[in-house]
């Protein structure tokens, strides 16, 4: 019964912050202050902030309480049109920065030769992108590419930041990358 208790009062405590109930940086109940409103025992209370602040509503002071953490604005992903995430991103007004954080063989592609229409002897690479702002890692997006398609990919893959960028540098436009089926 306690678990589905902490789970009610953490559902709780997230509606009121995204209903604005409770701000960035506004104190939240004390924990006696939530056990008496919640009829729950202080260490039920305790748990639900510490559950909170796992994952990323609240932080606490020694001694001062919870308070709400500022949030980062929700990031409007569309990865359709003409310009790159990154691009994207920058005209957004973000401090937005990409890295990439590997390129890699991998080992088993079978489940890619259908999807990126390689064969079995054709080398596939994934590439990662870590995405920032503000120094806060924000997404980190995963891609596929065939080295028949793309030769240099063994030699430039670990330098993208930006595969719409490295398809449109090579000639490529997103719909030659994904054909509508």
């Amino acid at each position: 019964m306690e678990l589905v208790e902490e789970m009610e009062m953490i559902d709780h405590l997230i509606a009121d912050i995204h209903a604005g109930k409770y701000k960035a940086s506004d104190k939240l109940p004390s924990e006696n202050e939530l056990a008496d409103q919640y009829k729950v025992p202080r260490m039920t209370a305790r748990k639900v902030y510490n559950r909170l602040q796992e994952l990323g509503y609240v932080y606490s002071r020694q001694g001062m309480g919870s308070y709400v953490k500022d949030r980062l604005q929700q990031i409007p992903l569309v990865l359709t049109g003409n310009t790159s995430f990154s691009k994207k991103m920058i005209e957004l007004g973000y401090n937005y920065e990409s890295r990439n954080i590997y390129c890699e063989e991998v080992e088993d592609h079978s489940m890619f030769i259908q999807t990126l229409g390689v064969d079995e002897k054709d080398s596939v690479f994934k590439i990662g992108r870590l995405h920032l702002v503000d120094h806060k890692s924000i997404a980190l997006h995963t891609s596929f590419v065939a080295e028949s398609v793309f030769p240099d990919i063994r030699m430039e893959g670990s330098r993208i930041t930006s595969m719409h960028d490295f398809y449109q540098e090579r000639g490529f436009t997103l719909k030659q990358i994904f054909p509508k089926d």
